[in-house]
């Protein structure tokens, strides 16, 4: 059986980085179109996203992140995300239902 020397150095990584009262989700970035592998820090007690650590297992980025990758976990809980679809009547948003929206 062959021995996958960057398996255990993913591994490595990953334990370095994980901190107690705190999870890491395996994902990738969606910027723009390298798709960088990261995981995600959440808390376990809120389940809020707090952080974000690259991915060294990842072949695309090998371990880095660009300046919209390390921000990325912010969108998360942004005051001004959306959260519902928006239409536009009498040039002004106004809240939608999903079904609305493509009617």
């Amino acid at each position: 059986m062959l021995h996958n020397q960057n398996a255990d150095y993913a591994q490595r990584e990953y334990d370095a980085i994980h901190r107690e009262g705190e999870e890491l989700i395996s994902t990738h970035c969606c910027f723009c179109g390298m798709q960088c592998g990261m995981n995600i820090r959440v808390h376990t007690e809120t389940n809020q996203v707090v952080g974000v650590e690259p991915r060294y297992d990842f072949p695309m980025n090998g371990g880095r992140l660009c300046p919209k990758g390390v921000s990325a976990y912010r969108q998360a809980d942004h005051e001004e995300r959306l959260l519902h679809p928006l239409i536009r009547k009498n040039g002004k948003l106004t809240q939608a239902t999903w079904r609305k929206q493509w009617t």
